[in-house]
């Protein structure tokens, strides 16, 4: 027996031999299962490939806040695709060194690196504004900024000028694999500090 029966199998086996009162994750991620139940580098990787439409983008980030579902809620790009899909707005504003930079920057436009939470309003208020202009705007005092920027994963103290987009997008990404690191620990102790399950086990 192979692949996902046998992982189920396993799964069965353990929790009917359990002799815990709560649920035996401890156990499980002790076990040597062929399906891992922790997430590491290989599949921070994979998450980090995610692209605007997938329907796994809102609960990640979510998890990552660590928050219940919020209706309303909208996946908005942070440098708008109006701009970055468009090669006549990129030349505008960017001056492109190349056609090699524009592709760049179209290839980034739906990266997980490029997304952000919103809900309608913040949405709605932020339209089609260039991202430098609208941050700088919405947020223009310290606590607010730095507010924004822990809830939504922003690097801090870099430029958010479309010139520097790859380098925010490079930071970003960095950040992210953090936050899904510390939101997915490898741990069973992280993992009961975490969700609080302390008085629970």
């Amino acid at each position: 027996m192979e692949g996902t029966a046998a992982t189920l199998l396993q799964f069965r086996n353990i929790l009917s031999q359990t002799k815990k009162k709560h649920f035996p994750l401890e156990e499980l991620m002790e076990k040597e299962i062929k399906k891992p139940l922790t997430i590491g580098d290989d599949q921070i990787e994979i998450i980090l490939e995610l692209k605007y439409g997938d329907s796994k983008i809102v609960p990640l980030f979510d998890e990552l806040l660590h928050r219940t579902p919020e209706q309303n809620i909208h996946v908005d790009h942070i440098w708008v695709k109006t701009i970055l899909n468009s090669k006549s707005k990129l030349c505008k504003l960017l001056k492109p060194k190349n056609e090699d930079q524009i592709k760049t920057y179209k290839d980034g436009c739906n990266s997980i690196a490029n997304l952000q939470l919103l809900n309608r309003l913040e949405n709605t208020t932020k339209s089609d504004t260039e991202y430098d202009k609208w941050i700088e705007a919405t947020y223009p005092d310290a606590e607010s900024l730095s507010n924004y920027q822990r809830m939504h994963f922003i690097p801090k103290n870099i430029s958010y000028k479309i010139e520097d987009l790859e380098n925010f997008w490079e930071k970003r990404k960095a950040l992210l694999s953090k936050e899904i690191k510390n939101a997915f620990p490898n741990d069973f102790n992280k993992i009961v500090e975490r969700y609080n399950l302390k008085d629970k086990i």
